[in-house]
């Protein structure tokens, strides 16, 4: 039998899934656009930042949740900078001349 949306989103904490909107979208969300997407109002969702920025910490993660504009995005940490950089030296050769010029 197949799960429903509704009942997999039961099994993640409200953190969790907060992490999981932010990561997907990749660019920051507007506070109310998160509200809305998160069913709560918005100093919940400030909570919600809050707390899943203090698990990401000490959980040791090499994620950090970042508050950008009125809004939050997922980001690396600083202290993985150097590393992800390399991610662009390796990713570009991998790109045909054609792709390249898009």
């Amino acid at each position: 039998m197949k799960e429903n949306e509704a009942d997999r989103q039961v099994e993640l904490s409200r953190e969790a899934t907060l992490e999981a909107v932010l990561f997907a979208a990749g660019n920051p969300l507007p506070l109310a656009s998160l509200a809305a997407i998160m069913d709560c109002e918005e100093p919940d969702v400030v909570e919600l930042a809050r707390d899943l920025q203090a698990k990401l910490t000490s959980e040791g993660s090499g994620l950090t949740v970042q508050r950008v504009a009125g809004g939050y995005q997922l980001v690396t940490r600083p202290e993985a900078y150097a590393t992800v950089e390399r991610l662009s030296q390796v990713t570009d050769r991998h790109l045909s001349a054609p792709a390249m010029e898009t």
